[in-house]
């Protein structure tokens, strides 16, 4: 879902003021986000070394479980999971749910004297016609598409400011609604025989072999994912029982479990899910923002999940690397969990499969009210095969699935291409920006990149003067590109930035599939639900001669007419009643046996048979 984009307000210990649009003190407000959301994780990463790495990365202590959102409901998107969560935590607040000044005020209360917002961003674009005039939203989509291929379209990134309910009076005056809060973010103590905690949707997934590749526990092993042989191995759970105390037993548990779900991040980077740039090897630097991925990952998952997750023995040496990173470049951060909030979404997926099978509630509703209660979905087992015998389509292949997204992933580009035909696109890919067929020629002519010819899947491939097959394409490393993108602008090109060409076909893809389930469990549950309605009437009663107040049927036909459609006719009482025109629905009931001939009559009929017979009409007239 969308983060709520209310008016937002700055950051300060006074009353707040409304947030301005540009550029406050040298940097933006989403620039002073992402500074501040780096600095988080250096200062927690500082304080897991101190701490000999005891502290978790999160560290709610399995207090709290569930997806930050907002006081209406709306769960946060983006990079504002990850920082929310931990914030939540940090302060010892009992419930990640967060509001902006206006909500808060219009909830009734107040902000506690000295507490200090938390920023939120997201992406948003801008408008601007030939003259560098801002055109709005609602100028710009009641444009003719030639008016808009003038208009320049520019992403930005915003932000704005929110705080926890624990920063205000809400907790106070609404008590009954924050009690609801918590008891819908209050983590379950659920431990196994042993003492440690255990999760039935993880355990239910590995005895299911649910998971995108296959999990092997087995005694004496370590934790490690082979990507040669697409399989994860962990020890088996009692390998992780290390401690004395019924309160470090419990967490040896949660050990376990982060440590399945840190190498089920790592499954989901290969080429064939995510494609992650994981050609790395230990010790070097691809290889260290692999691991801060998947570290970061089974945080995220842990604590929507309600455990904890440390930092591994072995990733303990990237920890200086991580944070010099982290100061030295901020933004690395947004490519961090850019990746972070792909592979959560994966696992929390597989995970949310788990509990609906269990009749439990999903961690990531689909829907929120505007209580802020989230929808709970809830699936009986006995009801689960209820909708078809036959599946509602075929599964693909990992080929056909691949082929299908090169495919749609190439006419999203045209589709952008034809909206901005004056636009060169730039596409962000993992750690690179590519550029295809006449932009990469652009590219290249303008920074002196080598033109490279490739086969593209789902392009028009043609052969160039050498003779090779294929696509004009260019590409370069993502940081590389504050020094190409002035050349490009200095030879009067109109750069667009997209970071998420391959997402939005993905997205167009899985709309187009949710349409098509959607459309076919309609028709089988239309289906059924005749079936089922059909068996309710017996013949005796289909064919029973008598309105419900006792008139007698002499004759009731339902027939085809010369123009097609079909008609009702009867005699009721012995009274001749008129030909009706018969609805499609009503035919469809009829033949089915969904409905009776005396509904039929009562229906098309039932004002006649109110009205007193001709005879006695003329007999009241004669008196």
């Amino acid at each position: 879902m969308e983060d709520n984009k209310d008016n937002s307000v700055k950051e300060t210990e006074q009353k707040p003021q409304e947030q301005t649009e540009g550029k406050t003190g040298g940097k933006t407000m989403a620039e002073k986000a992402i500074d501040r959301f780096a600095q988080m994780m250096v200062t927690r990463l500082e304080e897991m070394k101190g701490q000999q790495w005891e502290k978790g990365w999160i560290d709610a202590g399995g207090r709290t479980h569930g997806l930050p959102q907002n006081l209406s409901g709306r769960r946060y998107s983006g990079h504002n999971d990850f920082f929310l969560q931990l914030h939540t935590a940090a302060n010892g607040y009992d419930v990640p749910v967060y509001a902006t000044y206006k909500q808060i005020k219009e909830a009734g209360a107040t902000i506690a004297k000295g507490e200090k917002a938390m920023p939120v961003i997201y992406w948003n674009v801008t408008h601007k016609d030939e003259n560098g005039q801002k055109v709005s939203d609602e100028a710009y989509e009641a444009m003719t598409k030639a008016e808009q291929e003038k208009v320049k379209t520019i992403p930005i990134m915003m932000g704005y400011y929110v705080w926890n309910l624990q920063q205000t009076n809400f907790p106070e005056i609404k008590p009954e609604q924050y009690a609801k809060l918590q008891d819908k973010f209050k983590a379950p103590h659920i431990e196994d025989a042993t003492g440690m905690y255990t999760s039935k949707e993880f355990d239910q997934m590995i005895d299911k072999q649910a998971w995108v590749c296959k999990i092997n526990n087995v005694d004496g092993a370590g934790a490690f994912y082979s990507p040669t042989k697409d399989e994860i191995t962990v020890p088996t759970k009692k390998q992780f029982k290390i401690h004395d105390t019924p309160e470090e037993i419990f967490k040896d548990g949660m050990e376990y479990y982060s440590s399945i779900a840190h190498e089920m991040a790592h499954s989901t980077g290969v080429e064939k899910r995510l494609g992650r740039d994981m050609e790395g090897h230990f010790g070097d630097k691809k290889y260290a923002k692999e691991e801060l991925v998947a570290e970061l990952t089974a945080a995220m998952v842990g604590n929507t999940m309600g455990f904890d997750k440390r930092i591994l023995d072995n990733n303990a040496k990237y920890v200086d690397s991580w944070m010099d990173t982290l100061k030295k470049e901020p933004r690395f951060i947004l490519s961090v969990m850019a990746d972070v909030n792909k592979a959560s979404k994966m696992i929390l997926d597989h995970v949310d499969a788990q509990r609906l099978e269990m009749g439990m509630t999903a961690l990531q509703p689909k829907e929120e009210t505007a209580n802020g209660k989230a929808t709970e979905t809830k699936v009986a087992p006995e009801t689960k095969m209820d909708i078809a015998a036959e599946p509602i389509a075929k599964p693909k292949t990992k080929a056909e699935e691949k082929a299908e997204l090169a495919k749609e992933t190439a006419a999203v580009f045209k589709d952008l291409k034809e909206k901005h035909p004056d636009a060169l696109l730039l596409m962000r890919k993992g750690d690179f920006y590519e550029a295809f067929e006449e932009d990469a020629k652009k590219v290249a002519k303008s920074t002196g990149l080598k033109e490279q010819h490739i086969i593209k899947e789902g392009f028009t491939n043609k052969e160039n003067k050498e003779g090779e097959k294929g696509v004009s394409y260019v590409n370069f490393k993502n940081t590389s590109l504050d020094k190409y993108l002035p050349k490009l602008v200095r030879d009067g090109h109109r750069v667009a930035i997209v970071d998420n060409l391959e997402d939005m076909a993905k997205q167009r893809i899985a709309d187009r599939n949710e349409r098509q389930v959607k459309a076919e469990t309609s028709k089988n549950q239309q289906t059924q639900q005749t079936s089922q309605v059909a068996k309710t009437i017996p013949l005796d009663q289909f064919n029973k001669l008598e309105t419900e107040d006792g008139k007698k049927i002499d004759h009731f036909a339902v027939f085809k007419m010369k123009s097609g459609n079909y008609g009702v006719r009867a005699m009721v009482d012995g009274q001749q009643m008129s030909v009706k025109a018969l609805d499609k629905e009503d035919r469809n009931a009829f033949f089915e046996h969904t409905t009776t001939k005396a509904a039929l009559v009562q229906k098309y009929y039932g004002k006649e048979l109110s009205q007193p017979k001709q005879e006695e009409r003329s007999r009241a007239r004669a008196m």
